[in-house]
């Protein structure tokens, strides 16, 4: 079974470009970051079905990994799809955004969280997606809940999994795309680099949501395990 975890300001139906299929589920955070209530459903769905395989997209990556360092039992494998260890700029870590930059967004979402999380799917894409950009919008997956956008942005600002990832010795995808503005390609370098098991995978002139922008070969690097280079 495959289980998705989307990222920041998306519902889980951001993932619907890949028709996903029936042994899909999906967990996202339109009631607020519940790292707690994701074990519970993780757990029982590894006990229905068995080893999970876990996609986690941008902050769903990030709580992918908490899963994986907590729980490997339930986990098989884990795909990441433009993740990170640490989304924001500190010592020693310059693959990251700057924490001012958080902030400054977390105050837009209390001003207008509609408007705020339409500068931010801006920023999503890469020059080239601007199309994808706008049906993205028009996708209907933004987020109603302020207290979880605020709280989902706390999450990003403060959390630190570096310490974790020598730690995760399951095999693990890491698909970046190489123009990603949001957690830039240099994020799934460190990833691919501490994780024991790990493969990175750059997608060239894509932005922070492979999957939406190139669905058919994100779709291929899920589900089906293939290569870029067998493509």
């Amino acid at each position: 079974m495959h289980l998705f975890i989307n990222g920041w300001a998306a519902e889980a139906r951001v993932w619907n470009s890949l028709h996903p299929g029936e042994d899909c589920r999906f967990f996202d955070f339109t009631a607020g970051v519940e790292l707690e209530k994701l074990e519970k459903y993780m757990a029982a769905l590894a006990k229905e079905s068995g080893p999970l395989h876990v996609i986690g997209w941008s902050m769903g990556g990030m709580l992918a990994l908490e899963l994986a360092a907590r729980h490997p039992e339930q986990m098989k494998r884990l795909t990441l799809l433009d993740s990170t260890a640490r989304f924001t700029l500190t010592e020693h870590y310059a693959a990251g955004l700057p924490p001012a930059i958080v902030r400054q967004l977390a105050r837009r979402v209390r001003r207008d969280f509609c408007q705020a999380q339409l500068n931010f799917y801006q920023q999503m894409f890469a020059p080239g997606e601007q199309t994808a950009a706008e049906n993205f919008v028009k996708s209907g997956a933004m987020v109603q809940n302020t207290a979880a956008l605020l709280a989902g942005l706390e999450y990003l600002e403060q959390r630190d999994l570096r310490g974790l990832l020598p730690d995760i010795t399951l095999p693990v995808r890491v698909i970046h795309g190489a123009a990603d503005a949001i957690c830039p390609f240099s994020a799934g370098e460190y990833l691919a680099e501490h994780l024991p098991a790990a493969e990175l995978i750059c997608l060239p002139d894509c932005g922070h949501v492979p999957f939406y922008t190139q669905p058919e070969l994100c779709r291929k690097l899920i589900f089906e395990g293939a290569g870029i280079d067998d493509q």
